[in-house]
């Protein structure tokens, strides 16, 4: 009993906190995930900020090979050798931000492929980035520590105008912080349906015409670690 009435509670902060509708169909939506998936695809210009401010001040840079490859050292079990000397070797970055010389967040963006820790991989195309690898240390979350931007002058300067982002529809949480910090505009729906071993994309028209892919990689060994 008192388990129904903690998750009632939990319900009813969800339905005051999204509304009724998207609560509905976001549990459906969780329900389904082993045979059908819903992606929201946005775009982000880049060098338009959000208007919520750091509440910590961090020295943001891009990391150079040697410290990406110190990653694995920092961060045991979320990283493996394969994984860093492939995203080199695609020329992908890593953004971090340093508070009193210490790393407290990460993120990997690519200019091509990259991968997704459900076996997929997603494709962008110029004028897109993509941002699929982030961390953030545990004491300095809730901070706004904003890593996306300090890569944003990098990719200017190389003609990338825009960052691109997929985010589950279910997810209702990361939709509504994007939604606050009001920086995103939507592109489309990606769909992934899984049926008899089979999987199926389906991009809206929207999302095709920026060259945004989700796909299936011929390998395994690429897969982005949980």
């Amino acid at each position: 009993m008192f388990k129904a009435s903690n998750n009632w509670q939990s319900m009813r902060k969800d339905f005051d906190r999204y509304g009724l509708i998207e609560v509905c169909i976001g549990e459906v939506l969780r329900q389904l995930k082993d045979w059908i998936s819903l992606y929201k695809v946005s775009s982000r210009t880049l060098g338009k900020h959000s208007n919520e401010k750091q509440k910590i001040v961090s020295e943001n840079r891009i990391l150079t090979p040697d410290e990406m490859r110190g990653l694995l050292k920092l961060y045991p079990g979320q990283f493996s050798n394969t994984f860093i000397d492939q995203a080199i070797e695609r020329g992908d970055i890593c953004v971090g931000a340093f508070v009193k010389g210490r790393l407290a967040a990460f993120l990997f963006c690519s200019l091509s492929t990259a991968p997704d820790k459900r076996g997929l991989w997603v494709r962008v195309k110029k004028p897109y980035r993509y941002g699929y690898k982030s961390y953030t240390n545990p004491e300095y979350r809730g901070l706004r520590i904003r890593l996306a931007y300090v890569s944003d002058t990098f990719f200017l300067d190389r003609e990338f105008t825009h960052a691109v982002s997929y985010i589950e529809r279910h997810n209702l949480a990361s939709l509504k912080r994007q939604h606050r910090r009001g920086q995103h505009t939507s592109v489309g729906y990606v769909i992934v349906i899984t049926l008899f071993g089979q999987t199926f994309f389906h991009h809206t028209p929207g999302v095709k015409k920026i060259g945004f892919e989700l796909y299936q990689h011929e390998t395994e060994d690429q897969v982005l670690p949980t």
